[in-house]
């Protein structure tokens, strides 16, 4: 599920505490984006994503965590490539790197593969 509300009356320095709280709660990502409000207001669109089972947990830390008075909710969808974390050794110690697979193949968007 996407949750979301536009803000244009909150202190910026709040939503930090709200995006830690969603988090907290099992948010898949929260993100900010900048938008334009009526009146030329800036303002700011706070969206959450989680599973539908979130849902009402969500909606809740939002309109306790901010100023908003109400929230929007869209069943989204996702189609996701296969991924698997490896270890690869370097000169420089040991980095973590994430495979990415299409039908089972490795592709890599750089390498032209």
């Amino acid at each position: 599920m996407q949750i979301e509300t536009s803000i244009d009356d909150m202190n910026p320095q709040m939503y930090a505490a709200a995006m830690e709280a969603l988090f907290a709660a099992g948010a898949r990502d929260v993100w900010l984006t900048a938008v334009q409000m009526k009146k030329g207001r800036p303002g700011v669109v706070l969206s959450v994503l989680a599973t539908a089972d979130r849902e009402m947990e969500m909606a809740r830390i939002i309109l306790r965590q901010t100023t908003t008075l109400g929230v929007r909710v869209h069943r989204v969808w996702r189609h996701e490539a296969e991924r698997e974390m490896n270890v690869v050794p370097t000169p420089w110690g040991s980095i973590r790197v994430k495979i990415k697979r299409l039908d089972g193949a490795v592709h890599d968007r750089d390498a032209g593969i």
